[in-house]
């Protein structure tokens, strides 16, 4: 068909013949023109995503947005969900468009398993693998099954006849493991990468790290971290996580995540954290750093605050906690812009302010089911294995600074200090159904810190009581093991002490806590059971069981 041809085809060729200048567009040499090369490699194809009318829409396309233009620049006018004219709804998937191939490999990567609720789970996959699909032959081809390969068991240490537990040492460039022989005994060398020294290879480069349960022994590396175990302590898995300086088992050892705290601006800054399945080898999800100094994030500062015209009072340096409301750089260096309640502090210098949070730490639930990470008004509960938020929101959280997990059941205790006229709040929540165990609002307090009995039982917040220019520090208890009904309140107790408080720990698997208080140089040390003094007393109030003298220790064993 002619070029001629294509136009007089047109349903209105009549009324736009006139605008048409066919003899410009015959005399174009196509010789000339750039060849059409079709490149899909920046788009991806998001599937079993609702199907809607067209006046949900708008909203569906708020969601997509929300989930993917958060690290992208992506407008609406990059994402396309085919109508179907018949049904009056969308077809359920969409088309999404990134600046570059990177972007849209990344989105896979990230939203895979994403779930809007559920019975929408997104199926994501790049535009360009369509072409694969489409050669796939329809008929079926018996796949050849891979060799088995025997997996060294990582906790064969456990049927050692003597009952021996192994340590590590390292010394020099020298990484080498013993067996803990009896008293009296010279350790038992197990391995000391003889296999990597005939190679020439380097067993491990700098940190090792035990799992929780001893299963693997983990060595850090320049490009990740390399997991060992077996008899033989054989390779058990590569992680590759380039730069990485720390990491952390889940309780399970089913887990695993890896940090990286430093920037690199060659390396990937959305895969600071990772999350990693430990038997597969493979990454579940990862997470970009979140600065703790940025806007809306607690922190804690010095200021001078100014003084009445024609004062002769010396300027007085105060510490304030507040939220950080904006920050500029200027020739004076970065200012920081401070909200203390009702009171704003303006141009405080970046050299003052000090984080008051940890968002970039991710903490592990004791059976290993959930990781929780703190945000700005929130906490972040993930479920394993697919790191998916839990219910598809996080825990609202006003002005939380701190949360910890119980030791022994899928609870969290979170502590919000006071703000202006609003006071602190210490609140127990069960999951998954986000009960409300237990929860207890104070005023006048600040710097409170959680310590959980390692059963569970109790929990011990002690805390800063400020009245005018006095000051008094404050314990309270809540008796978990003392509830007797779930839709009752958890019994609670308060202990007020003259001195400060250095340090608190409970007695292991026991209802005695040791508090030490007082001066750093001569502190002393009192000892409160929450059940019995004597067989006679009655039980259910925190009471002294015995004091000492500790001279010149800060540390409770």
């Amino acid at each position: 068909m002619s070029k001629m041809d294509t136009f007089t085809a047109l349903d209105d060729y009549e009324e736009i013949k006139d605008y048409l200048d066919l003899d410009a567009l015959n005399n174009i040499d196509e010789s000339k023109l750039p060849v059409f090369k079709p490149d899909f490699s920046t788009s991806i194809i998001v599937d079993n995503i609702p199907a809607v009318g067209a006046e949900k829409v708008p909203k569906l396309l708020s969601v997509l947005l929300k989930v993917y233009a958060v690290n992208n620049k992506v407008t609406e006018s990059d994402i396309y969900m085919p109508f179907n004219e018949d049904t009056k709804t969308t077809y359920g998937f969409a088309f999404i468009k990134f600046s570059t191939a990177e972007e849209a490999a990344q989105a896979v990567k990230l939203t895979q398993g994403f779930a809007i609720d559920k019975k929408h789970i997104f199926k994501v996959s790049l535009y360009s693998d369509l072409d694969n699909y489409s050669k796939i032959s329809e008929e079926y081809v018996e796949p050849n099954p891979p060799a088995y390969n025997f997996r060294p068991d990582p906790t064969s240490w456990l049927t050692d006849k003597q009952c021996r537990d192994q340590f590590v040492t390292r010394y020099g460039h020298e990484t080498e493991i013993y067996w803990a022989n009896h008293t009296g005994e010279d350790p038992n060398l197990v391995y000391g990468g003889e296999r990597e020294k005939q190679g020439g290879k380097v067993w491990c480069e700098s940190y090792v790290s035990w799992s929780p349960q001893g299963a693997y022994l983990a060595t850090f590396h320049a490009p990740g971290i390399k997991l060992w175990g077996g008899n033989d302590f054989a390779s058990l898995g590569k992680y590759m996580h380039p730069k990485v300086e720390e990491l952390s088992f889940s309780p399970c050892e089913k887990y695993l995540i890896t940090y990286r705290y430093t920037f690199h601006a060659e390396l990937n800054p959305l895969e600071a954290i990772i999350v990693w399945d430990v038997r597969r080898n493979t990454k579940i999800r990862t997470f970009d750093l979140k600065n703790p100094l940025d806007v809306k994030f607690q922190v804690q500062a010095t200021v001078i605050p100014p003084l009445e015209q024609g004062s002769n009072k010396k300027p007085v340096e105060r510490v304030i906690r507040g939220r950080v409301r904006s920050y500029e750089h200027t020739h004076e260096g970065g200012m920081f812009t401070i909200e203390e309640g009702n009171t704003v502090h303006e141009r405080v210098p970046a050299d003052k302010v000090t984080p008051l949070q940890e968002p970039n730490r991710l903490k592990w639930s004791p059976d290993g089911q959930y990781v929780a990470r703190l945000g700005s008004d929130i906490i972040s509960v993930y479920t394993l294995p697919t790191m998916q938020l839990l219910d598809q929101k996080s825990i609202a959280a006003k002005e939380v600074l701190e949360f910890v997990w119980s030791p022994k059941s899928n609870m969290i205790s979170y502590w919000s200090p006071a703000v202006g006229n609003h006071p602190a709040l210490i609140s127990i929540i069960r999951l998954p159904g986000r009960e409300d165990v237990s929860s207890r609002k104070l005023f006048d307090v600040t710097d409170g810190r959680m310590v959980w009995q390692n059963d569970g039982d109790y929990l011990c917040v002690h805390m800063t009581k400020n009245q005018g220019k006095k000051k008094s520090y404050v314990l309270m208890f809540f008796r978990l093991k003392d509830q007797k009904d779930e839709k009752k309140d958890v019994p609670v107790e308060q202990l007020e002490l003259n001195e400060p408080i250095l340090n608190v720990t409970w007695e292991p698997s026991g209802d005695r806590i040791a508090i030490m208080h007082g001066e750093a140089r001569s502190p002393s040390i009192s000892f409160y059971t929450m059940g019995k003094v004597t067989p006679a007393a009655s039980e259910g109030k925190v009471a002294v069981s015995a004091a000492a003298a500790a001279k010149n220790e800060l540390t409770l064993l």
